[in-house]
């Protein structure tokens, strides 16, 4: 059974609709109720989706042997809902035997289904924790006992989802820990009707698993802009003064507004960028960071807007400075009318509804804006820090007569290194976050990449950027394939970061250099994701591109613009690889 639901978009500015999402939901228990809502949550996120149901307990059958309508279906998201499998596994004279049988029952679903649908994303939902103790707190001393078997269980779940790689686990035992069992689970519609979540329930956990589609395919949410007063602290600093403003331990109210700072700093602290937008005056605004109670410094903030301008224009500006999509935006704002304003001129920016202050960091932690399907890693920990030396490199351009001589100054270096499983977290972070420059939107998973540069001739190398402002990271990936004298491009994607710096052409001309040493063409796509233009600004520039052409092909000779960066990169990058040259 199917069933297909299309948005209406919100604005002329906001058209740019993703492909369809077909979704195959495979279950242990009734999932047409989760379908439905999961269908009408793609939609609110300007979405096209539709569902697929197999029968009925039948999700094991249809993972070997799909239906001829699930081929026809073609699904390009696979959604496994088994809640009730986990319970053989404490009553099994063997719980931990029964354990692995699980998991490896679930491994060989995932496995088949990849052989049948290869470009499909596959989630498993993990198990929900009903709160069943037979013999109260005692339950938790046995290893095997009901809440360590399942917690034992859930964790090897996560552990071979990595290990298998391309397969997320959709963390249905937190929401269920978070609503309360007893609102999650309803026994009454469970042995009735086979459906095994509340209506409450199914609403949550649809809304989680569209966050997860829509940050699988959009990547997740980049930037949080914060109003200040009454968003961060308690009045109105122009009037009070910062002596004034209700922040810390003293009132309940003001520790809940340090909470929600608390709550900030810790994104902040791992891959967020926060910035701040106030109708303020500047130096009145920065004057309730320095409160003795303040979280947040002015440090924690990449970008900080004060003033008495829209506050959608400051947004805008925000996310030109940071060079960042607004779709990339959350806002958050006390006021009624700031926030109505923001998503009447800026409808692709995020604008939640988050109560009084006491609820905000709990209703915002529920929206899973940020979740991701990669690794948190260095780059992340760091990522205000690397954005503020961004800003630093803009002030700069002023200073010279020509842009080429700005990039000049900066000294830039580029170090590459090839691709390897060690190395690969940060790799698969850039493939699933970058929209920008993005060649054609392909979210490969760690399994895939590993499956490409597993092949005879293949190539994949991450690039690392540092100039006289310091080191940006490793902001750029490329991933390619040697097929028929073509060295394929698989994937390119750099972070928006360092965009117009250079590095793109310095990595086309090694991409060039590499086809030479191989006496092979190099092959790019041409793929509209209506979220990568700075690509295609990129690709348009290349001598020889047709627009027309889906893929386009370019001698090894062809002459690319040199751009003033020192590129250092192992001899192994191109001798590890031997010639195809007859």
């Amino acid at each position: 059974m199917t069933t297909e639901t299309t948005p209406t978009c919100r604005s002329e500015e906001f058209r740019a609709v993703s492909n369809p999402v077909r979704v195959a939901l495979l279950g242990s228990t009734t999932t047409e109720f989760i379908g439905r809502c999961l269908c009408d949550q793609l939609t609110s996120e300007m979405m096209t989706a539709s569902d697929y149901h197999a029968d009925y307990g039948r999700w094991f059958q249809e993972s070997l042997f799909p239906s001829q309508a699930f081929h026809d279906f073609q699904p390009n998201v696979i959604y496994l809902h088994c809640p009730n499998l986990w319970e053989r596994v404490p009553t099994h004279s063997n719980p931990e035997a029964a354990c692995e049988e699980l998991l490896e029952s679930l491994v060989v679903a995932w496995q088949s289904l990849r052989t049948h649908f290869p470009e499909a994303l596959i989630i498993q939902e993990n198990f929900p924790d009903l709160g069943l103790r037979p013999f109260g707190f005692s339950n938790r001393g046995p290893i095997w006992g009901h809440a360590r078997a399942l917690a034992r269980l859930n964790e090897r779940l996560l552990e071979v989802a990595d290990k298998k790689g391309n397969t997320l686990v959709h963390d249905a035992s937190s929401i269920c820990t978070r609503l309360g069992a007893s609102h999650y689970f309803d026994s009454r519609r469970y042995f009735l009707f086979k459906v095994f979540e509340s209506d409450f329930a199914t609403s949550v956990l649809s809304h989680s698993l569209a966050r997860l589609i829509v940050s699988h395919y959009r990547g997740p949410k980049k930037l949080l802009l914060v109003d200040l007063d009454n968003t961060l602290w308690g009045g109105e600093i122009g009037e009070i003064g910062v002596e004034g403003i209700e922040l810390g331990p003293d009132t309940p109210t003001g520790e809940a507004f340090a909470a929600f700072q608390s709550y900030l700093r810790y994104l902040s602290k791992h891959g967020v960028v926060l910035g701040a937008v106030s109708k303020n005056d500047p130096q009145t605004a920065l004057q309730g960071l320095t409160h003795p109670h303040s979280i947040l410094h002015r440090e924690d903030f990449a970008v900080f807007k004060a003033g008495w301008q829209p506050k959608a224009d400051y947004i805008k500006e925000a996310c030109t400075e940071l060079r960042l999509s607004p779709d990339s935006c959350v806002f958050i704002d006390d006021s009624t009318f700031e926030r109505a304003e923001v998503r009447a001129r800026l409808p692709m920016v995020a604008v939640p509804e988050l109560g009084e202050v006491e609820e905000f960091f709990s209703r915002l932690d529920e929206l899973n804006y940020f979740g991701g399907s990669s690794a948190t890693t260095a780059e992340d920990l760091g990522r205000t820090e690397l954005y503020r030396m961004e800003g630093l490199r803009q002030a700069e351009v002023g200073k010279h007569a020509t842009y080429m001589d700005f990039l000049k100054s900066l000294n830039a270096r580029v170090k590459i290194e090839e691709v390897t499983e060690q190395n690969l977290t940060r790799v698969h972070q850039l493939v699933q976050k970058t929209n920008q420059f993005n060649m054609n939107g392909k979210r490969l998973s760690e399994q895939q990449i590993l499956e490409i540069l597993s092949k005879p001739g293949s190539w994949g190398v991450q690039a690392e950027l540092s100039d006289k402002f310091g080191n940006a990271g490793k902001v750029s990936a490329v991933i390619m394939e040697l097929t028929d004298r073509v060295y394929k491009v698989r994937s390119w994607v750099m972070s928006c970061r360092v965009l117009q710096r250079g590095l793109e052409w310095a990595l086309l001309r090694v991409m060039l250099s590499i086809c030479r040493e191989r006496g092979v063409a190099l092959q790019l796509e041409n793929v509209d994701t209506s979220k990568n233009g700075r690509f295609r600004e990129f690709l348009s520039a290349i001598p020889g591109f047709d627009p027309e052409l889906d893929r386009f092909c370019l001698s090894y000779n062809t002459e690319i613009t040199d751009y003033p960066i020192i590129v250092d990169y192992p001899e192994s990058v191109v001798s590890n690889h031997e010639s195809v040259c007859p």
